[in-house]
């Protein structure tokens, strides 16, 4: 795999639906390399913290196949985790800089065998599958907040 393009943007204000929010969506491609640090991307900024950005989302990653996909964006949100075209996020290990045409490389893999689409289905909605719950609840890969969020939608959770 490549890496197509580096994106930033900053927030701004715009109105949807007759009221002014902030958001920061609106990302551009951006020339040659670009430094990539433990909280961000130089250059880049999120609106909302408690759900972007930090240590444990500093760069999200989204495929080039899914953009089509949004070209019309009413009810965004509800859309996007429904679609299963989701991106995510990445800690960042080791600054650096990053541009576009550097290799993507899976350089470890992991024995509970969960993709970035089963983490989706169960944040949405999927609290039946109790063995994928308790699965991702013990994944290191990811966030302790979401490994809590898991544990907590688990109808009997180890003690």
């Amino acid at each position: 795999m490549k890496l197509l393009s580096i994106n930033v943007g900053l927030p701004r204000e715009v109105e949807w639906r007759g009221k002014a929010v902030r958001t920061s969506i609106f990302k551009a491609p951006v020339p040659g390399r670009v430094r990539v640090m433990r909280l961000n991307v130089d250059g880049d900024r999120q609106s909302d913290l408690s759900v972007h950005g930090g240590t444990d989302k500093a760069v999200y990653a989204y495929s080039s196949e899914h953009y089509a996909f949004w070209r019309n964006r009413p009810d965004m949100v509800k859309r996007f985790l429904r679609s299963g075209r989701t991106g995510f996020y990445l800690a960042v290990l080791r600054e650096g800089d990053i541009g576009a045409g550097d290799s993507i490389d899976l350089v470890a893999g992991d024995d509970h065998h969960i993709t970035v689409a089963d983490v989706v289905a169960l944040y949405a909605a999927d609290a039946a599958n109790q063995d994928l719950l308790r699965r991702a609840s013990e994944l290191s890969a990811l966030p302790e907040s979401w490994r809590q969020y898991f544990r907590e939608r688990l109808w009997q959770p180890d003690e």
